[in-house]
């Protein structure tokens, strides 16, 4: 869709630039105000390694970022924001927002985000906040699979500002007669909607006929396979002339309502500046000309025209499902509110009213697009998201029942039907507080033709559920209310007084209830009771933590009390229904906790504790079996039932200790692979948990290890490790001549005692890369250094030949300058200098060092605080037709792994499958051709030239690119047992791709013909179109296909090889 853009005022742009962040301001002719910020953040799981295993890295399972806080130019009250991210199976990413208000001067509990992208690789949310001055986000990532990672980056905002300064305080409408349906709606011009925004302001030559129309995107979405539910009624593209962005569609058949809710923080003081944040978003921010809702429901129970065009117009509220549905949002966020019982109710009567304007059975489903959908359903259902959030999702079912009881309404009786009966008037939903008591009057009339007896009784069907919230006092025969008359005629009425009893745990439920006649007599016709108990408040504040002591040893016990105070609205209590003890938050279990039950510290010392009195817990914790320091966490918790939320200082800490050990593993260096003979630095990380500071002095440590193997110089980096803190033990490894699986046992020790009685080790292994599984080549790559002077320097220690011999070794860190006068080599470093007549390489001394050139500045747009200038293997430093060069030569696989034509989040198979043939097309150039005939190098890093090669920056950020380039190793691509050369580009329209004959002539290459490229969605070629499909293969390697099944299809007639082959 087109963004509609009626701006009169003219743009005043203030820019402020950080290291991280940028924002500008603009003030509209409309009197919104609109900032705009932005975090050029890059985030990811970071590899985490363990002392005793050899094996690859795996990313670690959870990572919490939080942001620096976002200080706006003025005050506003909505931020919309967007993201790149990329999200692999098995993997998260949540997003959390939070506001600091203007009238509280504290920030606002963090709000969870939707994601409403709607598209692979893009995210878009919205939260709505009282007026507020600044902003902050949270990301949470998550991977049940180790080997991959989400990943996320360059994070923007767009902060408003739409109070109205003029604006009341609304008040809650009249309670809405449940059964009657009727409806009080504010209109589009009472909640302030700018109609200017519906307009499309730009040349409508330039407009296609399907544009704008909801109908055309979700029939392209859906391929043409639902055309039958997307028929269209009637459509509205003008509006007193002027062309509307969003054409007003109106369907066939409306079919389902689908609730959703919007995130917000809990009790906006401002609903209709809250639904203009959102209009503005929807109709400008996201450039669809409206609001996408068709109604907004606010905490007062005020029900808002939303999307214009009246009653079944199609709106935008889920991607994909919007036509045939109605979008019904509520205002705040239910995944961790309750909702409102006015807004529940006002909620109850419009799905009613829409139900019966639309004919829609609202306990029935149907086949919708792809799924069976509940006719009335939440976000969820149809996206991948929480939307409507838990706690109005799980309200659906009860919600669904009674409003289906209200519409069904009386039910049809024969004239000689012996037992009938008909509910006298309407009721509301009952509105209970918590551990209230209420009694409620059934009238029902006898018409049928036998008289009621003074055994009739009501019943109610069992449900657990709804047992939980409500007692309705059932007796040993299960009834709930025996008739009040002694008789009721043919004819008469009969009463029923119901006594209910609220629990502690809020919510909503229904209740089917029928009359038992005469003690053995049940119809099958049910009336329908729904009850709402309000949420408690369970706040608390934590007035003492007296631990007995802040050490404990493994196997013993030390005793704590913990003293909070009531500052909700029930009495605490420490037996019955709901005795209260503190537990572990979420149900989770403690180490600190003895015994079976490991969630519950202790119940509490009271036997009630009324409002604004402190309850007291005293209980005893066990030393856990591991040292460490330990956070332990609780909150009180009503009978395994309702859990307080806890607050941010519910915990206490302790020390765990073994007598025995006073050292805990932290990490290891990631050296686990040496070469015969090989020397190198590596290190332990330890944790000290004992009570003595570490120093180099006190320090000593022994080592066991095999014969061959030597350890030398070893020292505590740290200049001293207090109890709590971490040190490193740094020494150096000579390895062994022989290959082989090797382990190095440590015992350290402090003033002669040592920290653990059994060994620390670190394993490595010893390869030979001569003798390797392949005879792997070398490449020689021309770097895009354009430099008169390059400077190289090294992670480690390095050395310069000239040729073919060591002039000098060089440490870590040492800078190398050289320069070339048209006759002559310059190399400086330090106070020394060298003039030579040939050209310099630099080596690193051992296979892990990486050398970097240190002025060459090659920043990627995306992330400018990266710069890949480092390089594994040698570089080579010389004048080439009077420019000097940088060469870096290093082995094939290396090369390889610096190959960044794809993102490291891609499908795995399509990463393997660009392994091979970035592997064929360098090696291709290496030995069947020049492709820059007599230079001394034999590809560049150009991409226009030959492949994109970042270099050691884009290994060490792609981790799921060199797995894929390991688990390849050696395999080329061939034809006729021959080496092949191997075009690829990024995509197709997705009809097919090009033959190399069509595109440059080639008639010598019939592996490289056109071939169907069908599951491809661009629109347009993006490359030549020869060979591989970059856009083809992802969507084939989503779909299951292997690398070499991927590679065969795009090659025709290929075979995949081992290089020994060749």
């Amino acid at each position: 869709m087109h963004i509609a853009k009626k701006i009169s005022a003219a743009l005043i742009f203030t820019i402020i630039a950080s290291l991280f962040s940028y924002t500008f301001i603009l003030e509209k002719g409309d009197g919104v105000k609109i900032g705009t910020a932005y975090d050029s953040i890059e985030l990811y799981l970071n590899p985490e390694l363990q002392a005793s295993t050899t094996s690859a890295p795996a990313y670690q399972k959870d990572k919490v970022f939080i942001s620096n806080e976002f200080q706006a130019e003025f005050p506003f009250n909505a931020v919309s924001i967007e993201w790149d991210e990329s999200i692999p199976d098995a993997t998260s990413i949540d997003l959390f927002i939070k506001f600091l208000e203007v009238d509280t001067g504290e920030w606002t509990d963090w709000i969870a985000l939707d994601n409403e992208g709607g598209q692979d690789y893009e995210g878009y949310s919205f939260a709505v906040t009282n007026t507020a001055t600044a902003f902050q986000y949270k990301v949470s990532m998550h991977s049940d699979d180790s080997s991959q990672t989400p990943y996320l980056k360059d994070v923007s905002f767009q902060y408003v500002n739409t109070e109205d300064n003029n604006f009341e305080e609304p008040t809650a409408l009249q309670k809405l007669e449940f059964s009657d349906g009727s409806i009080d709606i504010i209109s589009r011009a009472e909640w302030g909607a700018d109609e200017d925004y519906r307009f499309y302001d730009g040349d409508e030559d330039e407009l296609e006929d399907d544009d704008g129309k909801s109908s055309a995107i979700e029939q392209e979405l859906w391929g043409g396979l639902y055309d039958d539910e997307l028929e269209i009624a009637d459509t509205t593209m003008y509006e007193d002339g002027e062309r509307l962005t969003w054409a007003q569609e109106y369907p066939e058949d409306v079919t389902k309502i689908i609730i959703h809710h919007t995130a917000t923080t809990s009790d906006l003081d401002d609903p209709e500046a809250a639904i203009r944040a959102i209009y503005y978003y929807h109709a400008i921010s996201r450039g669809w000309g409206d609001i996408g809702y068709n109604y907004i429901i606010d905490q007062y129970g005020n029900v808002y025209e939303g999307r214009a065009g009246g009653e079944g117009v199609v709106g935008g509220h889920s991607a994909g499902f919007n036509v045939g549905s109605i979008g019904i949002s509520i205002l705040g966020n239910y995944e961790e509110s309750e909702l409102s019982y006015d807004a529940l109710v006002s909620l109850m009567a419009l799905i009613q009213d829409q139900a019966e304007e639309f004919d829609i059975d609202v306990e029935g489903s149907s086949s919708f697009r792809d799924r069976i959908l509940e006719n009335v359903s939440g976000h969820k259902d149809s996206d991948a998201t929480a939307c409507p959030g838990e706690h109005v999702y799980e309200l659906l079912p009860y919600i669904r029942s009674s409003i289906a009881s209200a519409i069904e309404g009386d039910y049809s009786y024969g004239s000689t039907t012996e037992f009938a009966y008909e509910a006298v008037g309407d009721w509301e939903t009952l509105n209970l507080d918590p551990e209230d008591e209420r009694e409620f009057t059934f009238k029902l009339k006898n018409i049928g033709t036998a008289t009621w007896d003074s055994k009739t009784y009501l019943v109610a069907n069992a449900d657990y559920s709804a047992d939980l919230i409500v007692d309705l006092n059932k007796d040993s025969s299960k009834s709930i209310a025996y008739l009040d008359e002694t008789s009721v005629a043919p004819g008469n009425t009969g009463t029923f007084t119901i006594k209910l009893n609220s629990n502690i745990q809020g919510g909503f439920v229904s209740f089917d209830i029928t009359p038992l006649f005469n003690g053995y007599k049940k119809t099958s016709n049910y009336i329908n009771l729904p009850v709402y108990v309000e949420a408690p408040d369970l706040s608390y504040e934590v007035v003492d933590i007296d631990v007995g002591s802040s050490r404990i040893e493994t196997g013993h016990e030390v005793a704590v009390s913990i003293k909070i105070k009531n500052n909700g609205n029930i009495t605490w209590r420490n037996d019955g229904d709901y005795p209260l003890y503190l537990g572990v938050p979420d149900g989770e279990e403690s180490e600190l906790i003895g015994g079976f039950d490991k969630t519950k510290y202790g119940l509490m010392n009271e036997a009630e504790v009324a409002p604004g009195e402190t309850a007291t817990f005293d209980f005893n914790i066990e030393g856990p079996t591991a040292s460490g320091y330990y956070t332990s966490y609780f909150t009180p918790v009503f009978g395994d039932v309702v859990e307080a939320d806890a607050t941010d200082d519910s915990y206490f800490e302790i020390l765990a200790y073994d007598k025995s050990n006073k050292a805990e593993f932290v990490s290891k260096s990631d050296k686990t692979e040496f070469e015969p003979g090989e020397k190198e630095e590596v290190w332990i990380q330890l944790e000290n948990i004992g009570y003595q500071t570490w120093t180099d002095d006190n320090l000593t440590v022994g080592f066991v290890k095999q014969v061959g193997i030597t350890v030398s110089n070893y020292y505590l980096s740290e200049s001293s490790v207090e109890p709590g803190e971490t040190g490193k033990i740094k020494f150096t490894i000579s390895a062994p001549g022989e290959e082989g699986d090797y382990k190095i046992y440590i015992k350290p020790r402090v003033s002669g005692s040592n920290l653990v009685q059994k060994y620390f080790y670190y394993e490595f292994s010893v390869v030979d890369n001569d003798e390797s599984n392949y005879e792997e080549p070398d490449v020689r790559v021309r770097l895009s250094t354009d430099m008169d002077e390059p400077v190289i320097t090294a992670d480690s220690s390095f050395d310069m030949y000239v040729d073919d011999k060591v002039v000098r070794s060089f440490d870590g860190g040492d800078d190398v300058t050289v320069s070339f006068d048209g006759t002559n080599y310059k190399i400086t470093s330090g106070g020394f200098a060298w003039v030579v007549d040939s050209y310099p390489v630099f080596k690193p001394q051992s296979t892990s060092t990486v050398l970097r050139i240190d002025n060459f500045e090659n920043r990627p747009s995306w992330n400018t605080s990266l710069n890949d200038n480092k390089y594994r293997g040698a570089l080579e430093v010389r004048d080439i037709d009077g420019e000097m060069a940088v060469i870096n030569e290093l082995p094939l696989e290396s090369y390889v792994k610096g190959v960044a034509e794809v993102s490291n989040s891609d499908p795995t198979e399509k990463l393997k499958t660009m392994a091979v043939i970035a592997r064929t097309y360098a090696l291709y150039y290496v030995r069947m051709d020049e492709k820059f005939p007599s230079m001394p190098y034999d590809l560049t890093d150009d991409p226009e030239e030959c492949q994109k090669y970042l270099g050691y920056g884009y290994e060490s950020r792609s981790p799921n690119m060199g797995s894929a380039v390991d688990a390849t190793e050696g395999l080329i691509v061939t034809y006729l047992g021959k080496l092949i050369k191997t075009p690829y580009f990024n995509e197709t329209d997705g009809t097919k791709t090009k033959s190399a004959e069509e595109v440059w002539g080639w008639t010598t290459t019939p592996y490289l013909v056109s071939v169907p490229d069908p599951l491809c969605e661009a629109t347009a070629f993006s490359g030549h179109g020869v060979g591989l499909s970059g856009c083809g293969a992802t969507a084939a390697a989503e779909n299951g296909s292997t690398y070499d099944e991927i590679i065969e299809y795009y090659y025709t007639g290929v075979e995949i090889l081992s290089i020994n082959d060749l």
